[in-house]
């Protein structure tokens, strides 16, 4: 785990008593208030005051000179809440066009892979120079990304069963596990889809812990516009989160599945990783794994207890570490997923 100067927990000049101030995110830079020794944590918002930014969309470092990771540009932490060791964040996406573009660039990159694909195609034409120009190579990555990157119709009938739409929420939460959870991701199941206009299959988000020590995150995603709070796809019914992430949490077969499928489809710099985590995470003595559902709602219909069963009762995903995310976006589902990927099109 890296250290900033900070110190992990301080005094709070607010509260007293057993109340402390933690610090998040492994090298501790914002505030949540916690209670020493008690089961419940008392809440405290976070407002814009403490948004920080970051250096881009790697997988990498993302540390400020001098201190420890910064939050990237395009969130801002609204609140974090601790139950045991349990932790419940709420992030905004920031409502800019520049957002729109980092978050259409992560989705040109698991479709087209545009800076690979173009040194591909640039090696492939040094001896076709007569019928693979520059510009003739430019026009084709345009033609790719128009045939691989799904787009929003809002003017269909059914536009909530759309591909962009619900695939939208597991873009952000790709970003937020790597970028700000410090989760590494082997694998993207956006990226290895044999028909892109189709929804991904299994998970839909497999990740690893690798320091202090190796742990499974296994995270199921979901996008709502229900008014209700928590939305149903938390808590109800056999495609919920709680559902679907207590039967993943038992199921070691799936598991080793998981890791498998990850060693298959990672890179190779990763793969050493991957195979690392799969002879640990399969011994009887493993580390238990982290449950990290992501929700996504749009910010006028988040309400209070959307996180639901995961809040009132994490134990219930015990032995499991809970670290659950909200992603509050601009406007509705549908207009942000139309605009981030037809503007992936323009990028890729």
């Amino acid at each position: 785990m890296r250290r900033c100067c900070c110190l992990p927990c301080r005094p709070s000049a607010a509260l007293s008593g057993a109340s402390r101030t933690c610090w998040p995110f492994d090298c501790m830079c914002s505030p949540r208030v916690c209670v020493r020794g008690l089961g419940r944590i008392r809440h405290l918002s976070v407002l814009s005051t403490y948004r920080r930014r970051g250096r881009g969309l790697g997988c990498g470092d993302n540390s400020a000179e001098g201190g420890g990771p910064v939050m990237p540009s395009r969130y801002e932490l609204v609140s974090s809440t601790v139950v045991g060791e349990h932790t419940f964040e709420c992030y905004d996406v920031i409502a800019d066009d520049d957002v729109i573009d980092e978050v259409a660039r992560i989705v040109a990159e698991l479709y087209v892979d545009p800076d690979t694909l173009m040194d591909s195609l640039r090696r492939a034409s040094a001896d076709l120079d007569s019928v693979a120009s520059s510009g003739e190579l430019a026009s084709l990555m345009s033609e790719v990304a128009s045939a691989v990157i799904p787009q929003m119709d809002l003017d269909a009938e059914r536009v909530h069963l759309q591909t962009p739409r619900n695939e939208v929420a597991e873009i952000l939460a790709f970003d937020v596990l790597r970028q700000i959870h410090k989760f590494l991701i082997p694998a993207s199941r956006i990226r290895e889809k044999e028909i892109s206009q189709a929804p991904t299959r299994g998970l839909d988000i497999f990740a690893l812990l690798m320091t202090p020590k190796v742990r499974a995150v296994i995270c199921e995603v979901k996008a709502s516009s229900s008014s209700a709070s928590p939305p149903a796809v938390v808590g109800g019914g056999d495609d919920s989160m709680h559902a679907q992430t207590k039967k993943r949490l038992k199921d070691q077969k799936g598991l080793l599945a998981e890791l498998t499928w990850a060693h298959k489809h990672t890179t190779a710099n990763l793969r050493g990783e991957v195979a690392r985590a799969l002879i640990l995470l399969s011994r009887k003595d493993a580390e238990p794994p982290i449950a990290a559902p992501v929700l996504v709602r749009p910010m006028d219909k988040h309400g209070v207890d959307d996180f639901g069963c995961f809040k009132e009762a994490p134990e219930e995903y015990g032995p499991a570490q809970v670290r659950f995310s909200i992603i509050r976006i601009p406007g509705t589902l549908e207009d942000f997923a139309e605009r981030v990927y037809a503007r992936a099109r323009e990028v890729a």
